[in-house]
């Protein structure tokens, strides 16, 4: 019921806030996907929240459907830079060969990881600037920031104890290999949510 979640919310300190507002978009995510819906421009202003605190995932204007007849991922690829993982960049980087159906769900997972630590700290995890002299240098010296991984360390001072863990999910889900981020929307989610209960966690560990 929504009106628990503003109750709820209203008592969390901010990392638990980000837990929260973090598992409810993974789970969109999840359910997106089942569909055969890519987003691809998972960012802030993508985002609505209710009047109760919940999360609305919005603007699905270039995803892909793989079960729309006639739609092709290169139809209407785009996104926004600063949260696009290292392989979207690459798909819009016209001097390189990967394309854009090569992208899954774990793109959007690491877009959301993007913003998830842009609201835990305030900043995003890479500083990006642009190279006028060059679009194609300029996607490039993204992707190769991306590569490198975040500053875990820049994080300190913005988590909390009453949610351990969420510094490793954030680091987990802007892993450069696609292959050792999340497999999916859920399981991200109950990772964050594992965050909230460090009783719980503290057992599986």
């Amino acid at each position: 019921d929504d009106s628990i979640h503003r109750a709820r919310l209203q008592n969390m300190p901010w990392p638990e806030v980000v837990c929260f507002l973090g598992a409810k978009l993974a789970r969109a995510l999840d359910y997106a996907h089942h569909a055969g819906v890519l987003h691809r421009d998972v960012k802030p202003a993508n985002v609505l929240l209710t009047g109760e605190g919940v999360p609305k995932l919005a603007d699905f204007n270039i995803s892909f459907s793989s079960k729309l007849e006639g739609a092709t991922p290169a139809a209407y690829f785009g996104g926004s830079l600063a949260y696009m993982s290292p392989e979207q960049l690459e798909a819009c980087n016209p001097a390189h060969d990967r394309k854009p159906e090569e992208l899954d769900g774990r793109s959007d997972l690491y877009s959301l990881g993007v913003l998830l630590w842009e609201l835990l700290s305030g900043l995003k995890p890479f500083e990006d600037v642009q190279v006028e002299r060059s679009w194609t240098l300029t996607l490039q010296q993204m992707t190769e920031r991306r590569k490198r991984g975040p500053a875990k360390h820049a994080l300190k001072g913005c988590l909390n104890p009453q949610a351990p863990g969420l510094d490793d999910v954030l680091v987990r889900s802007l892993s450069a290999a696609v292959s050792e981020r999340y497999a999916s929307g859920s399981e991200m989610a109950r990772h964050l949510e594992l965050c909230l209960l460090p009783r719980t966690q503290r057992l599986l560990s």
